[in-house]
This record gives structure tokens, sequence and C-alpha cells, in this order.
């Protein structure tokens, strides 16, 4: 995260997993200062911590099952793009590869009728 003055550090993000299996996504971003502040502090950076996967209320989740057949590794897949999370991030979280995210996706798009990952999302908010 350290950089010369004046340029710009694009976000860094992880996922973290705790010991009992929780995932985290952590995300770095240097804040902006003007020179003389941070030669005496050095740079600022914000630390964002928030749960990997986004958590669909029990009756959505229900919904989804009965009406499209999604298994709930499905749910969580789509509850996690509905978060923001990138395929990469959903497959660390989930400690599996991303070509068996995609493989999963794949599924969700062909039991949902819909062909991209907006749509799906799109899908999830109504």
């Amino acid at each position: 995260m350290s950089l010369r003055a004046n340029t710009q550090a694009r976000p860094h993000i992880s996922i973290v997993k705790t010991d009992d299996g929780t995932a985290y996504r952590v995300t770095l971003v240097r804040l902006k200062s003007d020179s003389f502040t941070e030669f005496l502090n050095g740079p600022t950076v914000a630390v964002l911590i928030e749960p990997a996967t986004s958590l669909l209320p029990e009756m959505r989740r229900a919904h989804l099952k009965e009406i499209h057949g999604l298994t709930p590794a499905e749910i969580r897949i789509a509850s996690s793009l509905a978060a923001g999370l990138s395929l990469r991030e959903i497959a660390q979280a989930n400690g599996v590869g991303y070509e068996t995210i995609r493989t999963q996706l794949k599924s969700i798009y062909a039991k949902t009728a819909v062909n991209s990952q907006a749509a799906l999302v799109s899908l999830l908010m109504r």
C-alpha cells in the first residue's frame, strides 16, 4: 500500500477465514493526505471488514428453493453475488475452486432462466 506521493493506490481486497469457518472480506483503502502529514505519520489506510457472504432472509431462501429448485450451495453463491463478491472471492470464501463456482453459476442460470450476473441479482432483489 505504500506509494510515492500523488499516486493513486487501488484498494487491496482479501478473504480471511476464522477458525470456526466464517469468512470475511477485508479491504484496505489508502486515504489521501498531504505529503507533510505522510512524511510525519506515514500513509493513512482505512480497513473495511465485512462478512464474505450476505445472508438472504429465510423466506427468500425457501422461495428460491421451491420456485427455482436451487440447492443450498447455489443459494449461497447467488447471495454472495448479490452482496457484490466476485467469483474468485466466492470460491475462496467457500474453499472450492473457481471453476466449481462457475459450473454452479451456470446451473443457477439454467434453473432461474437468466443469462447474466446482473439479471440474476435483479431477480434476487425482486
